[in-house]
């Protein structure tokens, strides 16, 4: 299993624990000068491991060239490259599998050289052997689909004239001049449209021009947040950026929240519950913008990902594919060498550095980028998801809060919802919506309304105007309030539907949750001491057709 990074190396050794420890073995010099290199099942190596020398011989010829039946080549769009393509060359009688989701194909009207053609992932692999589509594992439920929302500064729209005389336009900031105005307004914008989306506390990749860039950056987001440990700089330059990849990926709370990069994270990188990519700098390339965006594509149940966010502020999602899944393949023209500038001599070029100059957000424009690959303004996609809420509930907002209420009914409707692209996360995103019911979020877009009722809005006019109702139903008027067991049992349930929705209401485990077995015991003890789980459930009906009516927040 052949990888050009530590990382991919070791994620596949992990991948494959199915296998033995003893099966699996890591290539490197110390294995191979103890001489304990040919043992083995599965082997893992970098490019840049067997590329090293040890008793004249680099690593790979080490093995004979018929040792492997089979060579996996990870990331194979780039295996093609100068000195690793003699691995492959001398492992020629294996069978070789390529994996990459950016295969490479180079636009040319002329015959290839072989150098190029080693690059070309369709020349030297062939067709592929099996495809899934971006599109594919986006409806499989692997992968999360994205929100887009573009944002240029007026530098960025209209290009800004130096006291040189020179034009910069976006290809040049932080690469021929550096503008710490432009960088400093675009993390105040990012802080502010995090905080809208309530998004801050989510992880974030922002990909920067080179490390300096990222270091300001960094210290941008640093400065809005008030933590210092909220985003850091994790770039090669780093001495401690293994560390900060693995303090990063681990899911959860851990820090830095914000990770400030160039293309480290770019690829073979697993933090799944990212949530936020950030674009600082511009892009040429299809396949490096494709692998940047696979950062934020990870389902992650322990967040309840259902989407990601990117927040452009170069134009890099312009090289988005219309397909969306990786093929028609990312096409290149073949390079051609450039002569360098009169009087170069190699030595590094200082940047120039401008500063108080005056930069502003001038456009902006939010998407919603659907799996089969249309990537539709956000009015648009309100008046399309309008007219399918609309052909559901065609009436008044109680015809949709009727099939809300029915367990069946609300399943039938998400998938339909689904089907006709209908995401009520986009809409949660857009509109803030965080504590909002799935129901009335599809309801504010049906219908056009101002306001919609949060869920602890639902749960207070049920208490305020519903309470005789329920405490009657439930056979408690006469009963002493420290003794009204079913009536505490709603409180705590109606609690946990402000939190969570209703569809936690209606699976058995959540009642073993502690704030339920703390008051009532097991399940099995709330089902005896209630009266039965018939009971509950006929209850649980009643309660819902209460507590979804019409409302305005």
């Amino acid at each position: 299993f052949l990888t050009d990074r530590n990382s991919l190396k070791d994620q596949a050794y992990r991948a494959f624990s199915a296998f033995d420890a003893t099966e699996r073995v890591v290539v490197d010099k110390d294995v191979v000068a103890r001489g304990e290199h040919l043992v083995g099942k599965v082997f893992f190596a970098n490019y840049q491991n067997l590329d090293e020398v040890v008793e004249g011989r680099k690593l790979f010829k080490h093995f004979p060239p018929d040792f492997f039946g089979l060579v996996v080549v990870d990331e194979c769009h780039r295996s093609g490259f100068g000195d690793w393509f003699g691995v492959l060359d001398h492992f020629g009688a294996s069978y070789q599998l390529g994996l990459t989701a950016t295969p490479r194909e180079i636009d040319s009207r002329r015959e290839l050289t072989d150098a190029e053609s080693r690059r070309d992932t369709y020349t030297y692999f062939g067709d592929p052997a099996y495809t899934y589509s971006l599109k594919q594992a986006i409806e499989d439920g692997y992968l999360v689909p994205y929100l887009l929302d573009e944002r240029i500064t007026n530098l960025d729209d209209e290009g800004y004239v130096g006291p040189d005389g020179r034009r910069y336009t976006t290809s040049n900031f932080e690469r021929d001049i550096r503008l710490p105005d432009r960088t400093k307004v675009i993390a105040e914008d990012l802080w502010q449209l995090l905080g809208k989306y309530r998004l801050r506390d989510e992880k974030t990749i922002v990909f920067c021009v080179d490390d300096t860039h990222a270091a300001f950056m960094a210290a941008e987001l640093r400065r809005l947040s008030g933590d210092p440990d909220y985003a850091a700089r994790i770039t090669r330059s780093e001495r401690n950026s293994h560390q900060l990849e693995r303090n990063f990926a681990e899911v959860g709370r851990a820090k830095p929240r914000a990770a400030v990069t160039v293309d480290l994270l770019s690829t073979g990188f697993d933090a799944p519950d990212v949530k936020n990519i950030v674009f600082a700098r511009p892009l040429r390339s299809s396949i490096l913008y494709k692998q940047m965006k696979g950062r934020g594509t990870r389902l992650c149940e322990d967040i309840d990902k259902r989407y990601f966010t990117i927040f452009d502020y170069t134009g890099a999602a312009n090289l988005e594919d219309a397909e969306f899944d990786g093929h028609p393949a990312n096409t290149q023209k073949p390079a051609t060498a450039k002569r360098p500038p009169r009087g170069e001599t190699g030595k590094p070029v200082e940047k120039r550095l401008d500063e108080g100059v005056s930069v502003f957000i001038t456009q902006s424009e939010r998407y919603v980028c659907l799996a089969d690959g249309r990537k539709i303004p956000f009015d648009e996609y309100r008046e399309q998801s309008k007219t399918v809420i609309r052909g559901i509930a065609p009436v008044t907002v109680d015809d949709l809060l009727q099939i809300w209420i029915d367990k069946g009914a609300r399943k039938d409707l998400r998938v339909e919802l689904k089907d006709r692209d209908v995401h009520v996360a986009a809409f949660r995103h857009f509109f803030g919506l965080v504590a909002t019911d799935d129901v009335d979020v599809l309801a504010k877009v049906g219908f056009e309304l101002t306001r919609v009722p949060t869920r602890s809005d639902r749960v207070a006019r049920f208490w305020d105007q519903d309470e005789q109702w329920l405490t009657s139903r439930v056979s408690e008027q006469a009963t002493r309030d420290a003794d009204r067991i079913k009536t505490k049992f709603w409180q705590t349930s109606l609690d946990h539907y402000s939190l969570y929705g209703i569809d936690d209401l209606e699976r058995g485990a959540t009642y073993s949750a502690p704030q339920f077995s703390r008051q009532f015991g097991s399940f099995s003890s709330l089902l005896a001491r209630y009266g039965g789980a018939e009971v509950l459930k006929a209850d649980l009906e009643a309660v819902k057709a209460h507590l979804y009516v019409p409302m305005v927040a």
